[in-house]
């Protein structure tokens, strides 16, 4: 994001902000704020209140004498992709999003991943890479369970997974999903599974120790599949707790 992260105050105490609930008549109300978004400067009008209550990050740039653009109603994120940020957007008002929406396919960048799989999984992925950074727990905790959801009828492809690895902190659960899902994938597919060198060699070493660890207890027989119940995934507890 072009704009640097909010510094009013703690990135908890920012976060935690954006989990307060408002009715959505009263978010209707008032100005809204216009999000320039992507390399073209996508303009969309978001409802000032909706923004607030909903990400810190928002929350803290939003009238903040150190974004100047923000005190005149405009927040610029060069760097984020205008249909992962139409998937935030359509939470913001609808609770939920649309990954099968005619034309998303046609919006999500292939820049955002250095792949052509556009896919539903890497839809709902991205969207949670995007309300990680905008301290938006809320929407954070939709798009982890609904790309839980969707690794069982996709496969995440190394492209996905190296990008996960480069975008999110130490920690977070969603590398551990991804993980496990592609095991449970190969399990089942085998030598069906087919990525290119060039991604292959992009992999990082902890994708390749965590894969190994996984099929190793395939293997033993340890485990019947790889993927978790969701709730078992560090960190998720305390995140579902939000929902």
């Amino acid at each position: 994001m072009e704009n640097s992260e909010p510094s009013d105050g703690p990135e908890s105490g920012l976060a935690s902000q954006a989990t307060r609930s408002v009715p959505l008549t009263y978010s209707f109300r008032g100005p809204t704020v216009v999000v320039k978004v992507g390399p073209d400067l996508k303009q969309y009008h978001i409802h000032k209140t909706l923004l607030k209550y909903n990400s810190g990050y928002f929350c803290g740039a939003i009238g903040h004498k150190a974004f100047a653009s923000a005190q005149d109603g405009v927040v610029t994120l060069k760097n984020v992709d205008p249909a992962t940020f139409e998937g935030f957007a359509c939470f913001l008002y609808h609770g939920n999003a649309s990954s099968t929406k005619p034309g998303w396919t046609e919006l999500l960048s292939t820049k955002l991943t250095g792949s052509t799989h556009t896919t539903e999984l890497t839809f709902l992925v991205t969207c949670y890479i995007l309300s990680e950074e905008l301290l938006a727990p809320l929407s954070k905790v939709f798009f982890l369970q609904e790309a839980y959801r969707s690794t069982i009828k996709t496969r995440p492809r190394y492209e996905l997974i190296a990008f996960t690895y480069d975008c999110l902190p130490e920690n977070n659960p969603m590398p551990d999903i991804l993980v496990d899902a592609h095991c449970d994938w190969w399990k089942y597919m085998g030598s069906a599974v087919e990525e290119s060198d060039e991604d292959i060699k992009g992999l990082p070493a902890e994708f390749l120790y965590c894969m190994g660890v996984a099929l190793c207890k395939l293997v033993r027989r340890e485990v019947v599949e790889c993927r978790k119940p969701l709730g078992q995934y560090k960190e998720v507890e305390e995140m579902l707790a939000l929902d």
